[in-house]
């Protein structure tokens, strides 16, 4: 194409620097959209401060060896948040609330004593000690969320940034999952959509965690779908109880 003519005409060194500028801009753009969702987490939180948003500045900085960084300070009535990333940035304002006595956000409510005029307060950095901070696992996540709405989504997102997850365990798109997988294994469209395909008898793979409670419902399921289960539970011990419910399932 001319694009590619064009490209290819040009100069090494030109087509390096432009291609290092494309990914800087795409850096920054990344990083201003973090940015701005942190703003918008911590504004749902603090809805006062939407009407005063210049009392709040958020920097973006490079995290530390790998790890996530916040730095917080408070000076002429103005927050100032430094932080690695949109979680860093989150988890720095919570620090903030609950260090300074100003609230706490729990699952189901949040008690927050945002003052007119922030006190001054000496800088404080933060450097995570873990790389990931993980949420859910297979046996909480999906008894009530499939019915959740946005909003009550939302309400747990912003939790989770505001304590600093930034791995959540979320059991979806396995169909995509898999289809990649097939791919990399080398199966043909033709393969991949034959292993999709619908036959009359749905299939369904059924996650049980601990046996005994899941009876009935596979019962009740089997005269509608052809199932496969998936037993699963690392909490279970010791090692005699697993097998034992895993033969009884």
């Amino acid at each position: 194409c001319v694009f590619t003519g064009i490209i290819s005409s040009l100069p090494r060194m030109l087509v390096f620097l432009m291609m290092a500028s494309l990914h800087v801009f795409a850096e920054d753009m990344q990083k201003n959209r973090e940015r701005e969702a942190a703003r918008a987490v911590i504004m749902r939180t603090v809805p006062s401060l939407a009407a005063s948003p210049e009392k709040l500045h958020l920097e973006t900085i490079e995290k530390e060896d790998g790890y996530d960084v916040f730095e917080t300070k408070a000076s002429g009535g103005v927050l100032t948040i430094r932080g690695s990333s949109g979680t860093a940035l989150c988890r720095g304002f919570y620090d903030f609330l609950k260090t300074n006595r100003l609230g706490m956000v729990s699952w189901e409510n949040k008690d927050i004593r945002w003052p007119a005029q922030l006190p001054d307060t000496a800088p404080r950095r933060i450097v995570s000690p873990f790389r990931n901070h993980y949420y859910f696992n297979v046996v909480t996540y999906g008894y009530t969320m499939p019915y959740w709405t946005w909003e009550r989504w939302e309400k747990e997102i912003d939790w989770m940034a505001l304590h600093g997850i930034n791995m959540p365990l979320a059991l979806v798109a396995t169909e995509g999952i898999a289809v990649r997988v097939w791919k990399q294994l080398g199966l043909t469209e033709k393969e991949i959509e034959e292993l999709n395909s619908i036959t009359s008898v749905k299939k369904l793979l059924l996650h049980s965690c601990c046996a005994p409670c899941s009876s009935h419902v596979i019962s009740f399921l089997t005269k509608y779908f052809d199932i496969t289960i998936l037993y699963y539970n690392p909490n279970i011990s010791p090692r005699s109880e697993y097998e034992k419910r895993k033969q009884e399932q």
